[in-house]
């Protein structure tokens, strides 16, 4: 069994079943209508409003009074904007340096020192420089062979070298 609809929920459903064009009224709000004087009263009397206005034609507005009220109105507006607009970055600009200023200022006031390393933390440091130091001075030598190798032994092994014969 449904539950029942109170009189705020069917209000609400009629005015959308009157927003949309033949959509209707639900099972539901039929139903608390039919058992609901003053919601039966507010879905007829705006059942009428609506098949009264269906058959009113629309105004035609004239072209040019349509300019001049949009001249008074909207260009109004945005004529007064510039000065406005002009005020309010110089206060967004403020707002941004100040916001900026006193992060600065924050950050300088908490930031805190790193400890210095200690004479272990140093020494291993070293050690381990020297390990990748001696790691790239050996990739630097295998390189240079590769390179030796590639670039003048093996083309030159092709190449048939007789000694030469001094008389």
């Amino acid at each position: 069994m449904t539950a029942r609809l109170d009189c705020a929920a069917a209000r609400a459903s009629i005015h959308a079943a009157l927003d949309v064009p033949g959509m209707g009224l639900d099972a539901r709000t039929r139903a608390h209508v039919a058992g609901c004087a003053a919601c039966r009263e507010l879905a007829d009397g705006l059942a009428e409003l609506t098949a009264a206005l269906a058959g009113v034609a629309p105004l035609a507005f004239p072209e040019d009074d349509l300019a001049a009220v949009w001249r008074r109105t909207i260009d109004a507006a945005h004529a007064a904007r510039p000065a406005v607009r002009r005020r309010s970055a110089l206060v967004l600009r403020a707002a941004a340096f100040l916001a900026f200023a006193a992060l600065g200022a924050w950050a300088v006031v908490t930031a805190t020192r790193e400890p210095e390393p200690g004479p272990a933390e140093l020494a291993r440091a070293a050690s381990d420089l020297e390990t990748v130091l001696r790691l790239a001075g050996r990739a630097l030598d295998r390189g240079r062979e590769v390179a030796v190798d590639d670039a003048v032994r093996r083309p030159f092994a092709y190449i048939p070298i007789r000694p030469e014969r001094r008389p």
